[in-house]
């Protein structure tokens, strides 16, 4: 049964990631649900494992931090998420990331902010599934969910990402 982001925004088990922000945890009674939402021309990122995940909604720019550096800062956090999650299970050789990118006219949107992330995950050892979502223009009309990630997770199972309330499935490739 597919999950959507309406039933998961209210549930106790599920830990919401705001817009710039990185957050992380072990599956278990209490955390079942890593998601975010309104991604509109941000970048997600989730290391994904079955005994836990990170996920972060990095912003394209903030008012006080270029772009560029902004995606920097964002993911030496993923980074520290991810190393104090090791214990948990969080390993290359159990794990997966993905990103979830934004495309507007026909283009990757923010080709170098892409390359940082890219580089940031291979030197973690991590496989890189890439995905894809089209930016709204202003005014547009976002059916509920649109633009959005969820992971669900077990303690000791496959664990399920939904991209804009749609099962994911693909096989990790390094592009």
């Amino acid at each position: 049964m597919a999950i959507t982001l309406l039933e998961v925004r209210n549930k106790s088990d599920a830990l919401m990631v705001p817009m710039n922000e990185v957050r992380s945890g072990a599956w278990s009674s209490t955390l079942q649900f890593l998601a975010t939402e309104g991604l509109n021309s941000c970048t997600a990122v989730a290391i994904v494992s079955r005994n836990g995940s990170v996920l972060a909604h990095i912003a394209p720019r903030t008012e006080s931090v270029p772009g560029d550096d902004n995606v920097r800062v964002l993911m030496q956090s993923v980074i520290q998420h991810y190393n104090s999650r090791k214990q948990a299970g969080l390993s290359p050789d159990s794990t997966t990331s993905i990103v979830l990118t934004a495309v507007y006219g026909g283009n990757i949107a923010l080709p170098n902010q892409i390359n940082t992330i890219r580089l940031v995950l291979d030197r973690l050892g991590l496989p890189i599934v890439f995905q894809q979502y089209r930016v709204h223009e202003i005014g547009e009309h976002r059916r509920e969910g649109e633009t959005s990630i969820i992971v669900h997770g077990r303690h000791g199972r496959d664990p399920r990402i939904y991209v804009n309330d749609r099962l994911f499935v693909s096989k990790t490739t390094n592009q």
